[in-house]
């Protein structure tokens, strides 16, 4: 066979086997991907479970916590003032609930929602208005002044999201939401091991142009 023969009978065959050659390469990066996606896979699954065991043990300590942890509820009647720079002072009323759970001797953290009771009407350019503490809820921390006595100060510093409600004679309802910071003062009056009378007094909202303050009083229990 002369060399010519020879060299195109190679190529021939090189040409012959390319398309194999091919198909070889693309099972095996299809297998290689196929190997990298599940690898991925299993990471992110193996990733995914380690971040919820730790988020589930998380909660556990922090419900655990607070279970352990001595509690209170208090229920309020608090008479509301509604004041603005220019303008007559609105006193409505509201129930307020609160919830708290101590942290150490010296605070506690508490959640507190009020709803409104009563209305105070007052009259604006000869039309009466109806205004009423339609609801408001917030969070705040508590911090108590120990002492060897029945009585038990405190002060309050949170957070307070409130909305107030006015009826006009003759034109409808119109309500307006605010929030801000709150802060205030009050005593617990220890009548046993579980129970106290509350006094407190509270800023809930100090805004440009207008303040709603309250003073409460009530009962609070512990457990």
């Amino acid at each position: 066979m002369s060399k010519i023969s020879a060299i195109t009978l190679s190529i021939a065959n090189v040409e012959f086997h390319q398309p194999i050659i091919h198909f070889i390469a693309a099972i095996f990066c299809y297998h290689a991907r196929a190997a990298r996606d599940s690898l991925v896979r299993l990471y992110r699954q193996l990733r995914i479970g380690l971040v919820m065991k730790k988020m589930t043990a998380l909660a556990l300590a922090l419900t655990s916590s607070l279970a352990m942890a001595d509690s209170h509820f208090a229920i309020n009647y608090a008479m509301i003032d509604y004041s603005e720079v220019e303008g007559p002072d609105v006193k409505p009323s509201a129930l307020v609930v609160s919830y708290g759970s101590e942290v150490n001797e010296y605070f506690d953290f508490q959640g507190r929602l009020g709803l409104g009771l009563a209305s105070d009407d007052i009259s604006i350019n000869n039309f009466n208005v109806d205004i009423s503490v339609k609801n408001f809820i917030g969070a705040y921390i508590i911090a108590k002044v120990p002492t060897d006595s029945d009585l038990q100060p405190y002060g309050v510093l949170g957070f307070t999201r409130g909305k107030l409600e006015a009826d006009i004679q003759g034109a409808g309802k119109v309500s307006e939401s605010e929030s801000d910071l709150s802060y205030g003062f009050g005593v617990d009056y220890a009548i046993d091991t579980s129970s106290a009378l509350n006094f407190e007094y509270t800023v809930y909202l100090d805004k440009n142009g207008f303040e709603v303050n309250s003073i409460a009083l009530g009962y609070k229990g512990f457990f």
